[in-house]
């Protein structure tokens, strides 16, 4: 009698859905039904006129760290845990993880490498960490509109075409929790790894672990940024497609600091803006009075208008 044998590829499947579902609960597992996206003046007036949010390229956010951070994270799990893990499974990752912390040099090559775009919202209303990036500048005041994050969750998803990947959820900025989702993913595919019986399958293994490894590393962020409590939206457009046509998205070009900057434009409805937040500021009153007339001249009747409760000291 022939026994019935598992199929490698659907052991690594059940693998890969198991730790990332397990992790996609957790990062959008938020207690409120609002995200703001906090902006300057030209940022609010741009966004509302247009109905357009812009997600920058992933390689020219303000945080450089983002690009090895999580690596680097994975190759001192590595070195603490050698002893546990099978030899080549950690040769075949440590091999990856020297490559991946180092500046790669086709980092900006965007004809051999996925793009990944990203828009970035908080959790909080009126944070003063984030004010203050906003009004540094000299502006007198900064904004942050709340979107309805099943909306525009929603609007997304009709938008995008099958050789785009979304996903969305708050940044986990929890050093030990980060740890933990590592240290799992190594010893569920360190076990995999060693059951499988050709090299072709061992290449599997290695390839879904990197893509949860590439998926932790679009969340995880140094505790510094904690106090952000940031929620992102990342949009991924295959290599494979970068030269066809029929994208989603039109790629844009803007210049910020001398920096031109890759960017895609994501359309939002109207009745997904529920609020509008002016930084803490003087003479409040006249601000809440342009907000209210440029949401009256744009048709956004539902949206309300508020201001920081930070008190000011000058």
């Amino acid at each position: 009698m022939v026994k019935n044998k598992k199929d490698p590829l659907c052991e690594i499947i059940k693998v890969r859905r198991t730790l990332q579902g397990k992790f996609a609960k957790d990062k959008t597992n938020i207690n409120t039904p609002t995200i703001y996206h906090y902006t300057s003046p030209e940022g609010v007036l741009g966004i509302l006129t247009t109905h357009k949010l812009w997600l920058s390229e992933i390689t020219y956010m303000n945080d450089e760290s983002e690009i090895t951070y999580t690596f680097d994270l994975l190759k001192n799990i590595l070195n603490e845990n050698s002893d546990n893990i099978s030899q080549s499974f950690r040769e075949a990752i440590e091999k990856r993880v020297k490559k991946r912390t180092q500046l790669p040099l086709n980092l900006f090559d965007y004809v051999n490498r996925d793009s990944i775009f990203v828009a970035c919202f908080s959790t909080k209303n009126d944070e003063l960490s984030l004010w203050n990036y906003y009004t540094k500048t000299g502006s007198m005041a900064g904004y942050n509109i709340g979107f309805k994050v099943d909306k525009l969750v929603e609007k997304v998803k009709s938008e995008l075409k099958v050789m785009y990947h979304f996903i969305y959820g708050k940044t986990i900025c929890d050093k030990y929790k980060q740890e933990g989702y590592i240290k799992e993913a190594i010893e569920e595919y360190n076990l995999l790894y060693q059951k499988m019986p050709t090299t072709e399958d061992k290449k599997n293994v290695l390839k879904s672990f990197w893509g949860l490894i590439h998926i932790f590393s679009l969340f995880f962020k140094k505790e510094a940024f904690k106090n952000e409590n940031e929620y992102r939206f990342v949009i991924t457009e295959y290599t494979d497609i970068l030269q066809k046509r029929n994208r989603a998205f039109q790629i844009n070009n803007r210049i910020q600091n001398g920096l031109i900057i890759p960017y895609i434009e994501l359309d939002f409805d109207k009745d997904s803006v529920s609020e509008i937040t002016i930084s803490p500021t003087i003479k409040q009153i006249y601000y809440k009075a342009g907000v209210e007339s440029l949401l009256h001249q744009n048709e956004y009747h539902q949206t309300q208008v508020k201001m920081s409760e930070i008190p000011l000291r000058y």
